[in-house]
């Protein structure tokens, strides 16, 4: 038997009410780090800092 790493990364977004932004991404196919993830979804509208990751809907706000 075998397992696989699942890499996903969520938007960090918090409104003023507290309510976190729930979207969740992972790559279609295989990636050994975070990295390259990130850089995938840099393609897509994703935007990363030092210490969030935003989805493209927060991520022009």
């Amino acid at each position: 038997m075998s397992a696989e790493t699942y890499l996903a990364v969520r938007c960090d977004h918090q409104d003023g009410d507290g309510e976190r932004c729930d979207t969740e991404w992972s790559h279609p196919t295989r990636v050994d780090t975070h990295r390259e993830l990130r850089r995938h979804l840099k393609t897509r509208g994703w935007r990363f800092g030092r210490h969030h990751d935003l989805c493209p809907d927060h991520a022009a706000a």
